[in-house]
């Protein structure tokens, strides 16, 4: 698990946008990572599922398609 969490902190590090957002009163953290490599995404997927985060989402767009 340490592994894995180390390697999306370099993700994170190098891709990825860290902000907080005022959600009402609660401040929610926001974490982004843009990144143009499919298998890269799928690895960021899976150690947010080995997490076992409350919730998450995952945005994919595929320029090839018009």
């Amino acid at each position: 698990m340490s592994e894995k969490l180390a390697w999306l902190a370099g993700i994170i590090d190098g891709e990825g946008y860290v902000s907080v957002k005022l959600n009402g009163k609660v401040w929610q953290p926001i974490i982004q990572i843009t990144n143009t490599s499919p298998e890269l995404m799928v690895g960021v997927t899976s150690a947010l599922e080995a997490l076992k985060l409350s919730s998450y989402s995952c945005l994919a767009y595929d320029r090839s398609k018009k």
